[in-house]
């Protein structure tokens, strides 16, 4: 989804790489770009798919190399993770989540600064 803000046009884009391995069963999915609502709903049937694929319970979403997380995603995700509507997942989030950068200028913007 591209979104036009403060003059600039700003790409959306998820990129999701899916590592399997054999012995253990484990799946990876890798999360790259940027990771919002609808990022998360487009992850769900992957996860899904995932957990027909491998017997157990060992499926880690990781999304520390995501370009911006958004907050709400970020605690959507981890209430999913619970196995609440799919199977349970493990994950992997960097400590302090990259933000858009633009979001302080837009939460600035016509403010009397």
């Amino acid at each position: 989804m591209k979104l036009f803000c403060l003059g600039v046009f700003v790409d959306h884009k998820l990129g999701v790489t899916v590592r399997m391995t054999i012995a253990p069963p484990a799946v990876t999915i890798d999360v790259r770009g940027c990771l919002t609502l609808s990022g998360v709903n487009a992850l769900l049937p992957i996860v899904r798919r995932a957990g027909r694929i491998i017997d157990g319970p060992e499926i880690t979403v990781d999304i520390s190399a995501a370009q911006h997380i958004d907050t709400p995603a970020l605690k959507y995700l981890t209430f999913l993770a619970t196995g609440l509507g799919s199977e349970p997942f493990t994950v992997l989030a960097p400590d302090l989540a990259p933000t858009w950068p633009y979001a302080a200028q837009l939460l600035s913007y016509g403010s009397a600064a």
